[in-house]
């Protein structure tokens, strides 16, 4: 298993995956594209003999403060179970600590558990519930701060 940035051959499968698990955001490739060549985003690949399993976005959203927040992480189903998606969280980790980053914060869907258990597991919190959705469904605010991780 290995972590690399994502490349622009990476785009079709990211895409399967967000059509599929992340399809209420509405992404499109070129809004991929345009976050892969800013400095407010990062992505990453999870691969296992050379093949693509997953991915994760993460995006800077307050630089002075030093917050970053996990947008997304997805892992292909024939991968699942395999410790891609914990890969996948422990790489941004250490690229925000990298860059500067004191804090993580994410929203995650009040009915993943098994989500829900990754994060516990690798100090996330649950803060709070999120006034927003996920996918219709109700969401919630979990942190890791570094100071105290």
């Amino acid at each position: 298993m290995t972590i690399r940035n994502i490349e622009k051959k990476d785009l079709p499968k990211i895409m399967e995956l967000i059509e599929e698990y992340f399809a209420y955001t509405e992404m499109s490739e070129d809004d991929i594209l345009q976050r892969m060549k800013s400095p407010q985003y990062f992505y990453q690949k999870s691969t296992e003999k050379n093949a693509f399993a997953g991915y994760a976005e993460w995006e800077i959203i307050h630089a002075k403060k030093g917050i970053v927040r996990l947008n997304g992480i997805c892992v292909l189903p024939e991968f699942k179970r395999r410790g891609h998606g914990t890969k996948l969280l422990l790489a941004g980790e250490e690229k925000a600590r990298e860059k500067g980053m004191k804090k993580i914060c994410l929203f995650v869907g009040e009915i993943n558990e098994n989500a829900k258990k990754m994060y516990e597991k690798n100090g996330y919190a649950f803060i709070r519930k999120h006034d927003r959705t996920i996918d219709r469904k109700p969401a919630e605010v979990w942190e890791k701060n570094y100071n105290s991780a």
